[in-house]
């Protein structure tokens, strides 16, 4: 089952180049300006990743010597596999985007359906490639290692992969969407694998399969859902009503759930000899589906620009209506874990939950495709303004298709249980490799971790706000200084933007991985599990209010706080060897 989970990722790679290179040969750049502007904006990008380095470098050294030396050394490897291949990524996803941005928005003066096609056909590629890379690299790691390290290399893998998000949250609205895309993929695939081996080498389900199998499984579920993905999203037919558009996303969806879950249940009768396993699947794909309706229902209701007046009363009330069907679909969505780990867990364990998060990730490539659809087009609504495109032109395409688009598109309710699924995978990962049957909230420090879990995302979303506030001083500064003459505060043209976001940026970052770190070094593994398990909840609640209330709080807090979670998790993982009854 590896050897077709390695097919099908080479095969969404070349879907990602095959998809880039005819786009390339068809539609050619007949507008200097526009040809000018996408070489800037090309080498603009890179600059940005060699100047945030300057930033990052240092904190992944210290992160990578204290694996090495308190961890292992194959963790310690994984973890600079996992940097690189992160930052290759982004570079990759960025000059895709940029090929497909600038295309689109040249086409865009003429036919808007072709403007419409680029877009999304560059959001494809983006998708398919990072899911296609993101599985390719867990197939080799596991037949590198095998499962006999597979905890640890996984973990040093995800740390590397996640502490580039949390951190890459420092740069644009691109990089962020970029790095929150692979993020998510790569830690799904990651909390699968290691719960699974977890489970299966504590609780002996291996009764009518072997202890790979068990393992290798997951894999193929997660790969069957990119398999089907790929037809699905290739025939994709992209029309200019918005309407139109949504409906089929939402059929394609639809569709993609049905099959993955129909060849499921075929490889479960196969491979694993019961049916039992099929329904955790089951419950995991159902989840993941209908989170993205109740998400995209409120948004649609709620978050559509174009029901906002200009006076500040009805600005007002429309906030107030957006924050209560937040909070009702918190509850909408608490319930949809909760069911999923309940039955999944009913029927077949531990083992269960882990198949339930690879049937939400299989489906996840749907919405990986539809994130990155939205920050291509946030591409290219800045390269028409750049070139000074009519009113009218970005009106038509970028108000209409950002603005309404993003009420659709990015509900949040997907992505906010796909981290959570993913969160918990990690976390009973976690419990079962520290042998932890339970954690008593009776113990005082326990019911500390347990508290400072649900202050850290709130900590973390406040310190980032707040630093992106001084961030755009010191940016405002600069630019005042600039305009002056005085080029001694700061070289010409140099660091205008990036130094100020960079700097201030990192220290949320730092606190949230040193957070739990800290914990379980004074407080041992039990404490730990809590911290995780509350961080995880309200890191939910507070992750969907922000993705629905407003849009501000969506790009600032929204995704990041997701990243947050998956990070929680895989840092906890990543050390579980050297946590123990704590120093208190």
């Amino acid at each position: 089952m590896s050897y077709a989970a390695c097919v099908i990722g080479v095969i969404a790679i070349l879907a990602l180049v095959l998809l880039l290179l005819h786009m390339k040969r068809k539609y050619k750049i007949k507008d200097n300006g526009v040809r000018d502007i996408a070489l800037s904006v090309r080498r603009g990008s890179v600059r940005v990743i060699v100047q945030e380095m300057v930033y990052r470098v240092p904190i992944m050294g210290v992160i990578f010597f204290l694996l090495f030396f308190f961890v292992g050394n194959i963790t310690a490897a994984l973890f600079l596999v996992g940097t690189l291949v992160s930052i290759f990524s982004v570079v990759l996803a960025i000059k895709a985007e940029a090929m497909g941005s600038v295309r689109a928005s040249e086409a865009a003066y003429g036919d808007r359906e072709k403007a419409y096609r680029l877009i999304y056909r560059t959001a494809a590629a983006v998708g398919l490639g990072i899911a296609g890379f993101g599985l390719l690299i867990m197939v080799f790691i596991y037949w590198a290692l095998g499962i006999s390290t597979l905890v640890s290399a996984m973990a040093g893998l995800g740390l590397g992969i996640s502490a580039n998000a949390l951190l890459g949250r420092t740069a644009d609205r691109a990089f962020s969407g970029i790095f929150d895309l692979l993020d998510s993929y790569a830690c799904s695939v990651i909390a699968v694998m290691t719960l699974a081996y977890t489970a299966v080498r504590d609780a002996g389900v291996t009764a009518s399969f072997s202890e790979r199998m068990a393992v290798v499984f997951p894999l193929g579920i997660i790969a069957t859902g990119l398999a089907v993905t790929l037809p699905a999203v290739l025939s994709f037919r992209v029309r200019t009503d918005e309407n139109a558009a949504v409906r089929a996303m939402n059929r394609r969806l639809y569709g993609t759930a049905a099959v993955t879950a129909a060849v499921s249940g075929v490889l479960c009768w196969r491979y694993l000899a019961s049916m039992y396993y099929f329904w955790a699947i089951l419950a995991g794909i159902l989840s993941g589906v209908l989170a993205e309706i109740l998400s995209a229902t409120i948004n649609r209701k709620y978050n559509v620009v174009s029901e906002m007046n200009d006076t500040e009363a009805d600005a007002y009330q429309l906030m107030k209506r957006r924050i209560g069907a937040s909070m009702a679909l918190n509850i909408l969505l608490i319930l949809l874990i909760a069911g999923t780990v309940y039955i999944a867990g009913t029927f077949t364990g531990s083992y269960g939950v882990a198949l339930a998060a690879a049937g939400m990730a299989a489906v996840s490539v749907v919405k990986m495709t539809e994130g990155a659809f939205l920050s291509v087009s946030y591409s290219t609504s800045s390269i028409q303004e750049l070139a000074g495109a009519p009113g009218t032109v970005r009106t038509g395409q970028a108000s209409n298709l950002l603005q309404n688009g993003a009420a659709t598109i990015r509900g949040g309710g997907s992505a906010v249980i796909t981290a959570a699924l993913t969160s918990f995978a990690m976390m009973l990962s976690f419990a079962n490799y520290a042998h932890l049957t339970q954690a008593d909230l009776l113990k005082p420090r326990v019911m500390t971790c347990a508290l400072l879990g649900i202050l850290l995302p709130f900590l973390y979303a406040g310190l980032e706000a707040r630093s992106g506030r001084a961030g755009g001083t010191d940016t405002l500064m600069a630019a005042a200084w600039q305009k002056a003459g005085d080029t001694e505060k700061g070289g010409l043209l140099t660091g205008i933007f990036d130094n100020g976001r960079f700097s201030s940026l990192v220290f949320p970052g730092i606190i949230a991985m040193l957070i739990p770190v800290v914990s379980g070094f004074l407080f041992g593994a039990e404490a730990l599990c809590a911290l995780v398990a509350s961080a995880t909840l309200a890191s939910i609640m507070m992750s969907v209010v922000c993705a629905n209330s407003s849009r501000r709080y969506a790009m600032v807090s929204g995704t990041s706080i997701n990243i947050l979670m998956k990070s929680l998790a895989v840092v906890t993982l990543a050390l579980v060897s050297v946590f123990n009854t704590g120093i208190l």
